[in-house]
């Protein structure tokens, strides 16, 4: 089934061409209702007796109404009056619940618009609203000018408006909505069907390279570092700083020993956008975590899940020794490792945690409430801002401490929330 939606107003033989062009099963008359100065454009449509003028010269109407110029029963056409018809917004609204209801009533009916007559206004409500409808087709009925004003009549002749392209610029806001919130995936869906309409190859391009870029984005955000590197790796010259980090997080052995630490803060810091307060806390726990073991295996060659207590202080390894599992192996915890740093009197991070102790107890208590560690209730806004949101001040001031020539670090943006790729 084909339903053809028209704007009606000026000359009335644009709209029989188009119908007759395509010979629809259906037909909506979108017209202007009466005005103070005359009828509205639907009389052009259902008026009865001679109502146009074949040609505007002329002093009376020799016509009938378009209905039984084009053949088409009542029961193949609708007639919708626009009170407002210089209101763009009246217009636009009125097109789009027509379409959006043909669309439901009509599933797998072609729709397909036509915006050559009515008031500038209708006209480009109609364009707005089909461009919008994401699979509408859209018409213009065009010919030979003899001048700017108008087609020279009977040259006129229906054809398709490529508009494809502008549906997907459009459809690019929702992407950088989806980006702006750092959700990777979601925006490469968006691309991925983007990328399906008939767009143009240019456009096509640019669609393909997005979608590869957020893809990798989206494994950086997983922790698959060598399936981010491998998707981005064609596109370094739009992510300069972010591939020279991501080529030391997929080393083996990285050039700065706490790049995953600073990795894991930014993480926590998206998830915190996004509202998921309870996988920000996670996240920050882990980091703050991780300084403590790195700084242990870096400077004194101690694997917190497997500690070789010859390594440490004589005095301390009878207090140690109540993390040694079944299995033989000594695991020390966050706080303990951060505590044996403090009693092997450590210059920078040791001292750095007596003085944040307190602090860092009180995050601790928040995070163990949450539902992802020992608690059974979900972390809110209000709480992650007032201590949740500590995790990630405290891993920050930890790393501040460490001298710069024991890190060898570069400034670690955060992933980024537009494409350079994407005009």
């Amino acid at each position: 089934m084909t339903i053809l939606v028209l704007t009606v107003g000026g000359s009335h033989q644009p709209l029989v061409t188009a119908i007759q062009s395509l010979k629809p099963d259906r037909v909506v008359f979108l017209c202007s209702d009466d005005a103070p100065t005359g009828k509205g454009s639907y009389a052009q449509v259902v008026g009865e007796g001679k109502v146009i003028k074949s040609d505007p010269k002329l002093e009376k109407p020799d016509l009938p109404n378009i209905a039984v110029q084009t053949g088409l029963l009542s029961d193949r056409y609708q007639v919708l009056k626009i009170q407002n018809f210089d209101s763009l917004q009246d217009c636009y609204s009125v097109a789009h619940n027509v379409l959006e209801r043909l669309r439901r009533e009509n599933a797998d009916a072609k729709i397909v618009a036509d915006y050559t007559g009515g008031t500038k206004s209708m006209t480009a409500g109609l364009a707005l609203a089909a461009v919008d409808d994401g699979s509408c087709e859209i018409n213009l009925v065009t010919g030979t000018r003899s001048n700017l004003d108008k087609v020279r009549n009977r040259t006129e002749f229906a054809r398709p408006v490529m508009v494809w392209d502008l549906r997907g610029h459009r459809k690019l806001e929702e992407v950088k909505f989806r980006l702006s919130r750092y959700d990777y995936a979601g925006a490469a869906d968006l691309l991925k069907t983007m990328g399906s309409m008939p767009i143009s190859e240019a456009f096509l391009q640019e669609i393909t390279a997005g979608i590869s870029v957020c893809r990798g984005l989206d494994a950086w955000d997983r922790f698959n570092h060598t399936e981010a590197k491998t998707l981005l790796e064609p596109y370094r010259k739009y992510l300069v700083q972010e591939s020279i980090v991501l080529d030391d997080l997929c080393r083996e052995q990285s050039r700065d020993p706490y790049v995953h630490v600073e990795d894991l803060l930014l993480n926590a810091e998206r998830r915190a956008v996004q509202g998921r307060y309870d996988d920000a806390a996670a996240r920050s726990y882990r980091a703050v975590e991780l300084i403590a073991q790195t700084r242990l295996k870096t400077k004194y060659a101690l694997d917190t899940s497997d500690a070789d207590l010859e390594k440490t202080p004589e005095d301390l390894r009878s207090s140690l020794e109540r993390y040694r599992s079944e299995d033989g192996k000594v695991r020390i915890p966050l706080f303990a490792a951060w505590t044996l740093l403090s009693q092997m009197n450590d210059e920078t991070l040791g001292r750095w945690f007596q003085a944040n102790k307190g602090k860092l107890q009180d995050f601790l208590g928040a995070r163990n409430m949450s539902i992802l560690a020992h608690g059974n209730r979900p972390i809110g806004k209000t709480e992650f801002e007032a201590k949740g949101r500590t995790g990630i001040s405290l891993g920050r001031e930890a790393l501040a401490s460490i001298p710069q020539a024991e890190r060898n670090a570069r400034a670690m943006p955060q992933l980024p929330t537009e494409l350079r790729i994407l005009k």
